[in-house]
């Protein structure tokens, strides 16, 4: 190994210690050369070496261990975590960038529409309406489909067909299904109701809605002296039940339904990175179409039916047809309704499922039928007519609502339906 001894005032002489210990001179060294020296001048003091030494020698690094206990000490752990957090910050600091850039280049190079409904306001009367002459496009990825509101608050076609002023009036009452969600209006319900001009239909459904709210919009309709010649009830099975229990006062911010508002809500609403993204997951990844919320798990169990939510939702539900049917006959306004499927129940009686005790895919079109037979309400069901295209057929994925060819299989039975000879109420208009 080698050592350094001698004094202050002499040269440094540098000696080679063998493992017995005894001193042995060292091997003399080369001289340096002159030219060498004069070719190497030493460094200024400005330069990065020797400021990295001088920093090195004022701040030395700590020793990487205690000498007297062996572990590592306070300071070393201390630099190291230091390093640890510079590391982090920068790589965060480098993430943000990164998203910063692609947002921007996403803004000018392919700006991309909202995939949420901001056309939502506030009622004095009803839980929440429609923003009078808003238009608003939709892009999820998988559905693709615009709104445009007329002024009484109402969905309506980009440009609606011509209809004669004595053309009967159609109201139509239901949730996201009868407003045609996912689909532009002129492949809905409504607008393939009225596409003949034989009838002028007033859309007054709107998502997320309940019969509870169809008597609302009714009543509310009727005290604006806007008074039907006839009504269509689309009474979805796979919700509307539940919908007579639970809170459909639902807050709305930035023209969004049960916006929560927050830094989510306003990622979703500002970014078109963000949008790009969800789009793209929406586009590549379809599911089948099913029971989202667990609703219709509840449905087809006989036994669900007499525990809660069922057991309070059921008198909700026929009371609300009831007192929509009794208003309608007092007015001499004409009632029909078209019953619409679960998508899980479409795909049982496509495949020929046999109900058990435990499962009956179609309890809750049963439990329908009967409460529009006690109200005395013309209807139909399209379950049969759903299950020969199938539910992947039938309904969007992702979406979960009617496709375009499921809506023209509705609103041909609806017509049929609403063709048929009934009874004409003579109660005061």
């Amino acid at each position: 190994m080698w050592g350094v001894s001698g004094t202050a005032s002499d040269r440094f002489v540098a000696r080679r210690t063998d493992p017995g210990g005894e001193s042995r001179p060292p091997r003399s060294l080369p001289a340096a050369s002159p030219h060498a020296a004069r070719s190497s001048p030493p460094a200024p003091a400005w330069s990065p070496p020797a400021i990295w030494c001088s920093l090195r020698a004022r701040h030395p690094s700590p020793p990487a261990r205690d000498p007297r206990t062996g572990e590592r000490s306070r300071a070393a752990r201390s630099t190291k975590m230091s390093r640890a957090i510079a590391a982090i910050l920068t790589l965060g600091l480098a993430g943000l960038v990164s998203i910063a850039l692609a947002e921007g280049v996403v803004r000018v190079a392919a700006p991309q529409p909202p995939s949420w409904l901001g056309i939502y306001r506030a009622h004095p009367v009803l839980p929440y309406a429609l923003q009078p002459g808003a238009s608003f496009r939709v892009d999820t990825g998988a559905t693709r489909w615009s709104v445009h509101v007329d002024a009484a608050g109402m969905r309506v076609g980009e440009a609606p067909p011509p209809a004669a002023p004595e053309a009967p009036l159609l109201l139509l009452l239901g949730d996201s299904f009868a407003f045609g969600h996912g689909v532009e209006y002129e492949e809905s319900i409504g607008g393939l109701l009225a596409a003949d001009g034989r009838l002028r239909v007033a859309n007054a459904a709107l998502p997320g809605w309940g019969p509870v709210q169809y008597r609302e919009m009714l009543d509310f309709q009727l005290a604006e002296g806007r008074v039907p010649d006839r009504v269509l009830l689309a009474i979805y099975v796979g919700n509307d039940f539940h919908d007579c229990v639970w809170d459909r006062n639902v807050p709305v911010r930035n023209g969004i339904l049960g916006d929560p508002g927050g830094v989510r809500s306003w990622v979703k609403r500002s970014s078109h990175l963000y949008r790009l993204l969800s789009k793209a997951y929406h586009a590549f990844a379809e599911p089948e179409p099913g029971d989202r919320y667990g609703t219709v798990q509840e449905l087809v169990r006989p036994a669900a039916w007499s525990e809660p939510p069922l057991v309070q939702a059921l008198p909700l539900f026929r009371g609300a047809l009831a007192q929509i049917a009794a208003t309608a006959a007092a007015r001499g306004i004409d009632v029909r309704a078209v019953v619409i499927p679960a998508s899980d129940t479409v795909d049982a009686v496509a495949r020929g499922a046999a109900a058990t005790p435990d499962w009956d895919p179609l309890l809750p079109n049963r439990k329908s039928a009967e409460a529009l037979e006690a109200a005395g309400i013309p209807f139909v069901d399209v379950t049969g007519a759903l299950a020969k295209a199938g539910a992947r057929a039938s309904y969007l994925p992702f979406d979960g609502h009617l496709t375009p060819a499921a809506n023209r299989v509705v609103a041909g039975a609806a017509a049929a339906l609403l063709a048929e000879p009934g009874p004409r109420h003579a109660g005061a208009r």
